[in-house]
């Protein structure tokens, strides 16, 4: 998702699935937020679209958990990420494809302590070179807060950093409403922040028009995520007999 060697595995929602295909035949690693607050009875046409945003987050930042599916085609590669994220735990399992060549990733987020698991292509992506992607293939590997994996491998993986990736810089525009499971819920345009390698893109975010109006789709660089399943229970467990992960594994940069 970076230029070559470098390290990043995103789990953004909103543009981890597309930056994520890019990579996949470039050998780069992947994993793969709040001012107002709306009442369940509020109305979301008082705001301005800019603070429709900022509402429709800072409620999403406060729900117990969130299931969000993400997904791009992006020059022949396919990804798709599929994440429960909570408060301090999550899981994520990362599939990416382009012909006969593919990659598997899982990532489990345990109060805090990080894991993986995957195919060799699935390691390599996520930093290791080869020899050892090869090798620990289908182990459960533990990677350590200290190690340069660890802010990348659990992005995405808790509420907050989830909500934390669909902020908006700049103006902020109404768009046209999307039939949404038997709603019409409006949508919201503008730009992502920028983050070291990542670049602002452009963004649409549509909001529930009923309830308390979380986060329901969102549209950027070419992807695809959609929200569901708040406050729904995060199912992992610690690995047993996970091996820790060695800086000499990873690919420099």
């Amino acid at each position: 998702m970076l230029g070559a060697g470098k390290q990043d595995r995103l789990g953004c929602p909103a543009r981890v699935a597309v930056r994520a295909a890019v990579v996949l035949m470039g050998g780069l690693p992947i994993a793969g937020a709040l001012v107002m607050v709306l009442g369940p009875s509020a109305s979301a046409s008082a705001l301005s679209p800019a603070q429709a945003v900022r509402a429709s987050i800072s409620t999403g930042a406060r729900q117990a958990s969130v299931h969000w599916v993400s997904s791009a085609v992006v020059s022949g590669v396919s990804t798709e990420l599929d994440t429960q994220a909570g408060g301090s735990s999550g899981w994520q399992t990362i599939s990416e494809s382009q012909g006969t060549t593919s990659a598997q990733l899982t990532i489990e987020l345990v109060k805090g302590a990080a894991y993986m698991i995957g195919d060799a292509g699935g390691l390599y992506l996520q930093g290791l070179t080869q020899a050892p992607a090869s090798a620990e293939a289908g182990k459960w590997i533990s990677v350590p807060s200290s190690s340069r994996v660890y802010p990348p491998a659990v992005a995405g993986l808790t509420v907050a950093s989830t909500m934390q990736e669909l902020q908006m810089s700049g103006a902020v525009k109404a768009v046209a409403a999307i039939e949404f499971q038997g709603r019409r819920d409006p949508g919201y345009q503008g730009k992502t922040k920028s983050s070291p390698g990542l670049p602002s893109a452009s963004e649409t975010l549509y909001v529930s028009s009923t309830g308390s109006h979380l986060p329901v789709k969102v549209l950027s660089d070419g992807s695809t995520t959609v929200f569901s399943q708040w406050g729904s229970a995060v199912n992992v467990t610690t690995p047993n007999g996970a091996v820790v992960l060695r800086s000499s594994w990873l690919r420099s940069g």
